[in-house]
């Protein structure tokens, strides 16, 4: 089994941004935007809509929308007290709507530092971006959110879906046991003259992830997000953060509590991670 990824996600929603409505929590940065609107595009990720945002040149590089992650506190909810540089990583599926020298747009993700995505491509379908920075202070909180570069054309259109931003996401090794089950909710019932009913609800992933040779570092942190049952990102292949699952430790007690003999500062453990929608939400 090849490595995974688990970090904690930020958002209003506590998960991520589809764009199904219009996005109450972001907005324009600049006037460089000339509108945004949720529709029916030919192309969205995971919703039958998405947003698309027309933005003019006005000179320079300027941002055109933006998320910021210090309402309700958002980036303290998810950040572990306990470190004091904490990674942050943002993703989104977008397509640029026109010809390249119309004018691009990046992916951009703010903290101590700008992080920026490659140039957002015009084509068919969505593609994925992602942009990764870090943050230690509150003078400088998390912001993702679409930048325009700099063009002496006059039009920039692009379609997005789904933005997912985490915060101190882990590489872990799982044991080659790691098991993958789609669990259903449903209830049976018996009818008066003898007929056995099921009525299924949904469904739900459970991925039972063996870990041993975990730093102390990082079971606390594992052992913290169970304790306030955060959701989190998980990535079954490092190498390839084209597939995520929405996910929570669904654990009955503290996931990583063992200690690998015969080292002090080595722990084992098995997380019990369990889709928050139907699903698991696959992207």
């Amino acid at each position: 089994m090849g490595d995974i990824a688990l970090g904690a996600v930020m958002g209003r929603n506590h998960s991520f941004e589809s764009f199904t409505d219009f996005p109450e929590y972001w907005g324009g940065v600049s006037n460089q935007a000339s509108y945004y609107q949720v529709n029916s595009a030919t192309s969205v990720h995971s919703s039958s809509l998405g947003l698309e945002t027309f933005a003019d040149s006005t000179g320079g590089d300027a941002g055109i929308l933006g998320y910021s992650y210090d309402d309700v506190s958002e980036y303290y909810r998810v950040a572990y007290p306990e470190i004091s540089s904490h990674q942050i990583k943002s993703f989104i599926w977008a397509r640029a709507g026109d010809a390249p020298s119309s004018g691009q747009t990046r992916w951009v993700l703010a903290g101590n530092s700008e992080a920026t995505s490659q140039p957002i491509a015009f084509h068919s379908t969505l593609n994925r971006y992602e942009a990764e920075t870090f943050i230690d202070s509150q003078a400088s909180l998390p912001f993702a959110g679409l930048a325009r570069i700099f063009s002496t054309n006059s039009q920039a259109t692009v379609f997005l879906d789904d933005a997912v931003t985490q915060v101190d996401p882990q590489i872990l090794r799982p044991e080659w046991t790691l098991g993958e089950m789609e669990k259903l909710t449903e209830i049976v019932h018996r009818t008066r003259n003898g007929d056995l009913k099921s009525y299924r609800w949904n469904s739900y992933f459970d991925i039972a992830v063996p870990l041993r040779w975990i730093s102390t570092e990082q079971a606390d942190l594992i052992n913290w997000w169970w304790e306030n049952q955060l959701d989190l990102v998980l990535i079954l292949d490092s190498s390839d953060p084209a597939a995520m699952i929405l996910c929570r430790i669904g654990n009955e007690s503290q996931p990583i509590g063992q200690r690998e003999p015969p080292y002090t500062d080595h722990w084992k453990g098995r997380l019990h991670l369990e889709g928050i929608n139907q699903g698991g939400l696959i992207y």
